[in-house]
């Protein structure tokens, strides 16, 4: 995210009024204004949505926090196994059918 870093830096303060910028090992966090922050806050995900990015709304002692971050969507593995499941079991109910036709 550090090449975006400015860019979303940017993105944000155009949309809130920010308080404050922090800077986590994999998050961006700015502290908002919280007069209208909801529909802002929608048009903000709309916008880093196009860039691979998520934001997240929390709140802490009295203050809002948004927190802007790399969207990695989680790695399937082993997604070849349900279908040799899927294949072993097709080939035992075959096989089986036509023990008990005999």
């Amino acid at each position: 995210m550090s090449e975006s870093r400015q860019e979303v830096i940017n993105t944000v303060s155009s949309i809130f009024e920010v308080k404050s910028i922090n800077q986590n090992l994999d998050a961006l966090q700015f502290e908002i204004e919280q007069e209208g922050f909801k529909q802002k806050f929608v048009e903000l995900v709309r916008v880093l949505e196009s860039k691979n990015l998520v934001a997240r709304l929390e709140r802490f002692e009295g203050r809002t926090i948004l927190l802007v971050g790399k969207f990695t969507p989680p790695k399937s593995k082993r997604t070849w196994i349900p279908r040799v499941l899927f294949a072993a079991t097709i080939s035992m109910v075959m096989i089986d059918g036509n023990a008990e036709k005999k």
